[in-house]
């Protein structure tokens, strides 16, 4: 299998880490691009997008460099809208080879439940 570019969402949670740690073990061996993708759900009015966007952007960047030892290069993106929509229409668009997701075993938010997330995006990006 020829990997050359991997998308991973994370929500900050163990199971986004645990995700985030797979796909940058993934990159590395593939040697592919990897785009790790937050998804802030909902609408806002501009200029508290904008603030938040920036703020989930320095949370993403702390998070992955925290995991990153290696120093894989890594792409961070922050989108806001549905979770599942945002990743699919990200994964879809840069023509992804494969999309890592965590399994949070019914723990935090119920978007990122297990099965729940992977399923729906597959579903999605099909």
């Amino acid at each position: 299998m020829n990997l050359s570019l991997i998308v991973c969402p994370v929500d900050f949670s163990s199971s986004g880490e645990a995700a985030l740690r797979r796909a940058l073990t993934l990159a590395q061996w593939h040697e592919a691009e990897l785009h790790v993708v937050h998804v802030r759900p909902g609408r806002a009015r501009r200029s508290a997008l904008t603030a938040s966007i920036d703020a989930s952007f320095g949370q993403l960047l702390e998070f992955i460099s925290s995991l990153n030892p290696r120093g894989v290069a890594v792409t961070p993106v922050v989108l806001r809208g549905d979770p599942i929509t945002a990743v699919a229409e990200c994964a879809r668009g840069k023509s992804a080879d494969l999309v890592v997701v965590g399994q949070n075993a019914g723990h935090g938010n119920l978007f990122w439940r297990s099965g729940v997330l992977a399923s729906n995006i597959a579903r999605a990006v099909a």
